[in-house]
C-alpha cells in the first residue's frame, strides 16, 4: 500500500458534516482524504498484545531520553537536543 502524505488545506468537519460522514463512502482514489480522531475502548486482556503496532498511537511530546542512541546521535550533531518535535 503506497498513499501521498498530507500537504495542507487541513480542517475539522462541523457538526453536521460529522453527522454526515460516513467513512465507507470514502473513495481510496479520491485527491482528498481524511485523518480521524478515535476514542477506542478493548479489553483490558489485549492491551500489551499491539505493543510493536499500537492499534492507536498516542499525541505527546517526545523527550530526549527517549530516543534510542541512534536517534540521539544526529540531535547531538545538530544541537536539537531540547527540541525534538512531538509524535
Amino acid at each position: 500500500m503506497r498513499q501521498f502524505l498530507p500537504l495542507g488545506n487541513f480542517h475539522w468537519l462541523n457538526s453536521e458534516q460529522l453527522h454526515k460522514f460516513n467513512v465507507l463512502e470514502l473513495d481510496k482514489d479520491s485527491d482528498i482524504g481524511c485523518i480521524l480522531e478515535e476514542d477506542l475502548l478493548y479489553p483490558k486482556h489485549l492491551h500489551n498484545k499491539p505493543n510493536d503496532l499500537p492499534l492507536a498511537p498516542e499525541h505527546f511530546l517526545i523527550t530526549y531520553d527517549m530516543l534510542s542512541n541512534y536517534s540521539k546521535e544526529p540531535c547531538d550533531e545538530f544541537g536539537l537536543k531540547n527540541t525534538c518535535p512531538s509524535k
